[in-house]
């Protein structure tokens, strides 16, 4: 999946609009509109840092999936992010809803990384 896709995939599993993004990154809505439909290229390190925060993503997994980086990014290296642990217990007063829709948003997340993998093998 190229870059400007990942991008686009990541902003629609948040329900949110080119516009929010732009607001949340500080990234104008024409360059986010440029790189999801592949007219700019690769964005530059601080661009994708931007995204990053706007989309509440890990900035070492986007800069992974723009290219910078050469080596897998080890699971190792993650392991101690409080975004990893906080699905391993949710708290007593989660309602249903709201387990379903982390569900979702797992499993989008899990589909995204097969596809990812899929492609590499290839």
């Amino acid at each position: 999946m190229d870059f400007g896709k990942y991008i686009k995939q990541l902003r629609e599993s948040r329900a949110l609009s080119v516009r929010e993004l732009a607001r949340r990154s500080g990234v104008s809505f024409a360059h986010i509109s440029q790189i999801e439909s592949g007219q700019r290229g690769i964005p530059k390190p601080e661009t994708i840092k931007k995204l990053a925060d706007g989309l509440n993503w890990e900035f070492d997994d986007l800069m992974h999936n723009a290219g910078y980086h050469k080596e897998p990014i080890s699971p190792s290296d993650k392991k101690d992010k409080p975004v990893n642990r906080a699905f391993l217990k949710l708290p007593e007063d989660t309602t249903e809803e709201e387990r379903e829709f982390l569900q979702a948003q797992l499993d989008l997340q899990l589909e995204m990384f097969r596809k990812l993998k899929g492609k590499e093998k290839k």
